[in-house]
């Protein structure tokens, strides 16, 4: 008779039990670290992203790109979790948080480029030396004019640049809008049309409007001259339009003088006050319809329409019945007062 077998079945008595792989503990609690790795930097890539679109913060932006590669890097190496070799999972996951980042990251660091200015440049001109000048206008899609110690006015837009020839004493100026430049010499001015949709220029240059004189104010279309001739100048207005015919014309004298005739002194205060009966004394007197134009003693010349240079105005004649018009003069005080 036997006795019953031991605890083990051969009957050696040894305790035989059953012993698991001891890297599957090690593999779950690496997909447990990379699932929270993925958690932590995806939420900081949102925040990044939020806090970065916020503030204009290129910084920010690039770095929410960096994170939310990486994160779903991580993610899926805890997704992969003990499939495949590990070094095969590593490299799957990091080729993927790689590319991921340079999607998010590489076409904003393009596009936030300053590209070169000579790419930027709508014109290109040559250096400006010490003399040269330029001259701007605050309204907008207006050229630029820059002027040359050589007398040389160039004028930039948009489209390109175009060359007035000028002497150095002569003025170029530019309009108020920007549509007209104004170029002057010693004899005449011209009115050149900045338009480039505009035609008929010599030579295929800028469309011009000649006139004898100076400009002494543009505005539009209408523009004032100012012509000398010997002692005699002229004020004319002009449309430019049709410039063949004077709007208007004005006689205006070499050297402007104040409201007091050439040659005559009116003092500010009489000598002895006038009496209340002076009025009656003194022959009836009126002012002249039209404002005379006062000049040198040499020449003077009225607007009323009389023959003579030097015509004065005749005394008033009011008529019978009807009382004269109270009117004021400034004469020279009768002899012996």
């Amino acid at each position: 008779m036997t006795g019953p077998a031991g605890p083990g079945a051969d009957g050696s008595g040894a305790d035989v039990r059953g012993t698991g792989d001891p890297g599957t503990g090690e593999r779950g609690a690496d997909a447990t670290l990379a699932l929270g790795a993925a958690v932590t930097l995806l939420a900081l890539a949102g925040i990044c992203a939020l806090l970065g679109g916020h503030f204009r913060l290129g910084a920010l932006r690039l770095a929410a790109g960096i994170l939310a590669g990486a994160g779903v890097g991580a993610g899926l190496l805890a997704a992969l979790g003990t499939r495949g070799r590990r070094g095969l999972r590593l490299l799957l996951a990091a080729g993927t948080a790689l590319a991921l980042a340079l999607v998010l990251t590489v076409p904003a660091v393009l596009n936030s480029r300053i590209p070169p200015l000579a790419q930027q440049a709508d014109v290109v001109i040559d250096p400006l030396a010490e003399d040269d000048l330029v001259h701007s206008l605050p309204a907008p899609d207006t050229p630029v004019l820059v002027r040359r110690a050589s007398g040389l006015a160039q004028l930039l837009d948009a489209q390109g640049t175009r060359s007035i020839d000028a002497a150095p004493e002569d003025v170029v100026a530019l309009s108020e809008d920007g549509t007209r430049a104004v170029h002057v010499t010693a004899e005449t001015t011209e009115v050149l049309t900045l338009d480039r949709s505009a035609s008929g220029g010599a030579d295929g240059g800028l469309p011009s409007i000649s006139l004898d004189g100076a400009p002494l104010a543009l505005d539009g279309d209408l523009i004032v001259m100012r012509h000398c001739e010997e002692e005699l100048c002229r004020l004319t207005g002009h449309d430019l339009t049709a410039p063949e015919t004077p709007l208007w014309s004005l006689l205006d004298a070499e050297e402007t003088r104040g409201i007091d005739p050439a040659g005559h002194e009116i003092p500010a205060r009489p000598a002895q006050p006038p009496g209340p009966l002076d009025a009656l004394s003194r022959p009836a007197r009126s002012t002249p319809s039209g404002p005379p134009a006062c000049c040198p003693p040499s020449r003077c010349a009225s607007l009323l329409p009389r023959a003579g240079p030097s015509s004065t105005p005749p005394p008033a004649s009011p008529s019978a019945g009807s009382s004269p018009a109270p009117t004021r003069t400034a004469a020279s005080p009768p002899p012996g007062r």
